[in-house]
């Protein structure tokens, strides 16, 4: 494949374009840089599709992780029936990019924020959103009648976060009542992310506080039907009880996000009771040692503006051979120390690190570096981010 010329421009914005195609490209990207493992990235993908398959659910992936077109496409054409975003924003630019059948699973406070909502609704007719109060769902009801809009809603059902979501089954059966007087607006079932299950990291106990989560699901859904509400889906779900939900039967669509690139902070979670690694990291920082004057130390050029955790998790060496230990040190330095085995560190030695937390990571980071194997084959744009 021949190289790809770089402008001056485009040399400054993007530094690597011009080795896309180069055999051995991945090890002279210049960095700090995002790394995406295509191949890992599309098995993962192809792995919960057929999950989701399997388990008769509807897949709709949390675009909050990865905030790409580019990889929502792909879990599209892998059989997800839409995306899951975080902000209006995310809504946008992916309704933007053509890719329908969108849920905004945080409520919509009234504002600026409602009247884009409402914008977007009445432009795609694909738009779902998630009401948890009587105020939100008149505010909704009121915006969308003066547009002259049909709005999708679910309830948010809090399962134990405290978060968002109504607390009890008669908040919920109040709620339905009013979305149903509502000319503009269409109850379509439930959201019931319990999203403190996630990082468990024993199957078991995980497994029992999952179990906790579907009786108050099934309480709000047999409340509901007991007033001839009609829901026509139940979403939550996520990487971490995904092999759990089948066992309970509560949820019909899944949520998951991670999964399409793992990261530190799930790697010791015991996803499926077995201790195996169903996903695979696809997605990793490479930093090169810039520095090196000290026995057993070097300075790299990533530091913590380049790794996000929420655990306090370090970047991890990757391959993980144990040799060195990876510490982001400033805000654009890290330290790597030889751990086991002899110094070996120079200047322009470069390194890919797992990341501790995928979601707040590619959130630092303009693009992907897609490789398949020692090659850089692309660049893709992390279109959505910081789309609030």
């Amino acid at each position: 494949m021949s190289v790809v010329p770089v402008s001056d421009m485009d040399q400054a914005k993007r530094p690597n374009a011009g080795l896309i195609g180069q055999r051995g490209s991945r090890e002279k990207l210049s960095t700090p840089c995002l790394v995406l493992d295509l191949d890992a990235m599309e098995r993962n993908i192809s792995t919960m599709g057929a999950m989701c398959r399997n388990a008769e659910w509807s897949l709709r992936p949390h675009a909050k992780t990865h905030k790409s077109i580019e990889v929502a496409r792909r879990q599209l054409a892998e059989g997800a029936k839409g995306v899951a975003v975080a902000t209006i924003g995310e809504a946008e630019c992916f309704q933007r990019a053509g890719l329908g059948d969108i849920l905004i699973t945080s409520p919509i406070p009234p504002g600026l924020k409602m009247d884009r909502l409402i914008r977007l609704a009445a432009l795609s007719g694909s738009i779902t959103c998630v009401a948890d109060s009587r105020e939100c769902i008149r505010l909704l009801q009121a915006a969308a009648g003066e547009a002259e809009t049909t709005l999708p809603v679910l309830i948010d059902v809090d399962m134990g976060r405290h978060r968002s979501g109504v607390t009890s089954p008669d908040q919920a059966v109040a709620l339905a009542k009013e979305i149903g007087a509502s000319a503009n607006l269409e109850l379509r079932g439930l959201q019931a992310y319990a999203g403190h299950l996630s990082h468990m990291t024993d199957f078991a106990a995980r497994s029992a506080d999952a179990a906790v989560a579907a009786r108050r699901i099934a309480d709000v859904v047999s409340a509901l039907e007991d007033e001839e509400v009609h829901l026509e889906c139940v979403s939550g779900g996520s990487t971490g009880t995904v092999f759990i939900e089948p066992g309970l039967n509560q949820l019909t669509e899944m949520q998951c996000g991670s999964y399409v690139f793992m990261d530190l902070e799930y790697d010791v979670v015991d996803l499926d009771g077995r201790q195996s690694r169903p996903f695979e990291p696809a997605l990793f920082v490479r930093t090169t040692v810039i520095s090196k004057n000290v026995a057993d130390i070097a300075t790299v050029d990533a530091g913590r503006k380049h790794f996000a955790t929420k655990l306090g998790t370090a970047p991890q060496i990757w391959p993980n051979e144990g040799f060195y230990q990876m510490k982001p040190e400033s805000d654009e330095h890290g330290r790597i120390s030889v751990v086991a085995g002899e110094d070996r560190l120079q200047v322009g030695m470069s390194f890919e690190c797992f990341i501790p937390h995928c979601d707040p990571t590619a959130n630092l980071f303009n693009e992907y570096h897609v490789c398949r194997k020692d090659t850089l084959v692309d660049i893709w744009p992390i279109d959505a981010r910081g789309a609030i």
